[in-house]
């Protein structure tokens, strides 16, 4: 089926969105006729491809005169992104050559790199470190000059208007860590490339994760860029334009990692279903799910059918502002939002065999993923599959890099997570242990 995507503009009280409402279209829309419609109003189209185009207007009253229009299916509210930062608690079968990291800094490597509990701290990878595979993190931008990406990071495009180039907000270099840091990532020598979408006071929308989505597009088709991973450590309530733009994104060769989002224990088994929400509702991308460190799915997690992998998001150590391995004292986090990345990072280790493409890698996914670990699953859909590397960390021989982290974790963290409010506004909330913080 052709899909068009169109969206207008909306405006909040304190916050002003360039768009907001999505209209969905089985065919392309009169391109002329809408800009002749819209003529007081910019009009940006963004054709992904031939199933998949995406018009952004600053035009309100669209509806109306939409209904008229051949192909009309629905319209969308532009779900609006925030991101809410309390303060955590302080704490002191794929082929080699192989190395092995010792003393790894957070638990998430070692269990990736291991079939059983219980933990032995180490991390084994192949050597080529998913070098050649680009991962773009769609995010609150990426801290390029971070030591731990070794210049490896460099910027994509920022969308926040009048912001700097630069991370302010610090969450997407913790995914960016997480993904392929030396010391705190999975693929250690993949490159990173940062796409801000959220502001330092945590604001975005929709509609500028779906530009961000074309950018990635357009440099895949201008560079002839086969091996990309995209990481979504973003939720928002069920919409069918931004899972159009993953799909679309998916066809054209990308791996698209989303974050399966979070919710409250408490909460209903609706509200708690990943298939409410969006990217992590769409067909393609590679929904990730929470698990702590007794390999138990965790009570934050969203869960169902939509999640394809569950992987390390409780607890997880990375890459902070001003943060080195020789610093006495980090913060650790958790949420489906850290989970993602460990599958990001596996994904761009695969992505170096000669000849893959994304449909093979997303395979490959699953079938390295080990079955049956996870402890407290229902019969709610979600799939009994831990994200695993490929090989253990402990029957690797060969060369060895290490290194010992002066962090020392004294007491639980505190946890952080994408929650998702029942309205049309996205919160990304942290939380001390399961007791929430609202805006």
């Amino acid at each position: 089926m052709k899909w068009v995507v169109l969206l207008s503009m909306l405006c909040s009280a304190g916050y002003v969105s360039a768009y907001s409402h999505i209209m969905v279209f089985r065919s392309a829309p009169d391109m002329d006729g809408l800009r002749s419609r819209w003529r007081d109003h910019d009009v940006l189209h963004l054709p992904f491809d031939s199933k998949t185009h995406i018009v952004m207007t600053h035009a309100r009253s669209v509806s109306h005169f939409l209904k008229r229009q051949p192909g009309w299916m629905a319209t969308e509210p532009n779900h609006r992104v925030t991101v809410a930062d309390a303060n955590p608690k302080m704490l002191a079968s794929m082929q080699g050559p192989y190395v092995v990291q010792l003393n790894v800094p957070s638990w998430g490597l070692s269990r990736i790199s291991q079939k059983q509990l219980p933990l032995n701290n180490r991390y084994g990878y192949p050597d080529h470190g998913g070098e050649g595979t680009n991962i773009y993190v769609i995010d609150s931008g990426v801290n390029t000059t971070n030591p731990d990406f070794e210049g490896r990071a460099t910027w994509g495009l920022n969308l926040v208007k009048d912001s700097p180039n630069e991370d302010e907000l610090g969450h997407g270099t913790l995914i960016a860590g997480i993904a392929a840091g030396r010391n705190f990532g999975v693929a250690k020598k993949a490159s990173i490339v940062g796409i801000k979408v959220l502001s330092k006071s945590g604001q975005g929308d929709v509609s500028d994760i779906i530009q961000g989505l074309y950018w990635v597009l357009q440099e895949m088709q201008q560079n002839s860029t086969s091996k990309v991973v995209v990481n979504l450590s973003l939720s928002a309530e069920n919409n069918s334009a931004l899972n159009e733009a993953v799909d679309a994104l998916t066809r054209a060769g990308a791996v698209i990692i989303a974050a399966a989002g979070n919710s409250h224990p408490d909460d209903s088994a609706q509200v708690k279903d990943a298939c409410q929400y969006s990217p992590a509702s769409s067909s393609t991308a590679v929904t990730v799910g929470s698990t702590d460190e007794q390999d138990a799915l965790a009570s934050f997690s969203n869960r169902g059918s939509c999640v394809k992998l569950l992987a390390p998001g409780d607890d997880i150590l990375s890459d902070q502002q001003n943060y080195s391995l020789r610093s006495s004292m980090s913060m650790v986090y958790s949420g489906t939002s850290y989970s993602a990345p460990h599958v990001a990072g596996v994904a761009a280790l695969l992505f170096h065999q000669s000849g893959i493409n994304n449909t093979q890698v997303t395979s490959q996914l699953y079938a390295l993923a080990s079955p049956g670990l996870v402890q407290n699953l229902t019969n709610d859909g979600t799939p009994n599959l831990l994200l695993y590397v490929g090989f253990d960390a402990s029957q690797i021989s060969g060369p060895i890099q290490e290194w010992s982290s002066a962090a020392t974790k004294t007491s639980a963290a505190p946890s952080s997570m994408l929650f998702i409010l029942p309205s049309i506004v996205l919160f990304l909330h942290l939380i001390t242990h399961y007791s929430f913080t609202t805006l």
